[in-house]
């Protein structure tokens, strides 16, 4: 996620194109992110329209010499936790949102179904290693990002990060062993 320094210096005085390329170069990543927190596409997306409307309104506070995705990331964690916060427990069901997150034409069967392993084995950890290892590993971002996030210390990243992949590899070979078909996903 590389946002160029006028492209911020731009967002700062609310530039609709600036916004525009900072929407686009950032989305993705944070709609992932999101749904790793709430566990669910339709959440995630309303989290996502509400984390740029934070964004836009407070980017005053954003500090020019922080870098910007730790930042951003901060906003769409907050947001996602009052949501999570001011939701009803309710039964949960799939949005059939995962293909979206493909390019076109690389979204063939066979990655399709590599993906709905991998966010199977992410949806049976724990929040907080679904979250850490979201962040580290999906967004992108360094374990000092992700500490400052979480407001947690490096070590702990390091360490839950650790613990959260050797996990979802279990889970992917467990699943793998009993698939019919010889197909194994790819093992971060």
């Amino acid at each position: 996620m590389e946002i160029d320094e006028t492209c911020l210096a731009l967002v700062r005085v609310r530039d609709p194109e600036a916004w525009r390329r900072l929407y686009e170069t950032t989305h993705r990543g944070l709609l992932v992110y999101l749904h790793a927190i709430l566990q669910d596409w339709a959440l995630a997306d309303d989290a996502l329209q509400e984390t740029f409307l934070q964004a836009w309104r407070s980017i005053h506070r954003f500090r020019s010499d922080a870098p910007f995705p730790p930042w951003i990331h901060r906003v769409a964690r907050n947001v996602a936790l009052q949501i999570r916060r001011a939701s009803v427990r309710r039964h949960r069901h799939e949005h059939g949102r995962p293909e979206e997150l493909f390019e076109p034409g690389d979204a063939d069967a066979e990655r399709r179904e590599e993906y709905r392993q991998v966010e199977a084995a992410l949806a049976r950890l724990c929040p907080n290693e679904r979250e850490i290892l979201t962040l580290r590993v999906l967004s992108g971002l360094s374990p000092p990002e992700v500490a400052g996030i979480l407001g947690i210390p490096t070590g702990t990243v390091l360490s839950r990060t650790h613990t959260a992949l050797g996990r979802v590899r279990e889970s992917l070979r467990c699943r793998d062993a009993l698939a019919p078909s010889g197909k194994k996903p790819k093992i971060p």
